[in-house]
């Protein structure tokens, strides 16, 4: 056993972990974004209705 590629190992887990994370973590920012930009689009249409 070569202690070296377990830390590599581990290392990449982590960042997989981290970079799978972070593209959650921007999807549902995206998300939450979008409907509040439809939201006043939709209040607007309402308001000329």
């Amino acid at each position: 056993m070569q202690p070296t590629t377990n830390k590599n190992d581990f290392f990449m887990i982590v960042s997989l972990l981290i970079s799978f994370n972070l593209s959650y973590n921007l999807l549902k920012t995206c998300e939450a974004y979008m409907k509040n930009i439809k939201k006043p689009i939709l209040s607007k249409k309402e308001e000329y209705v």
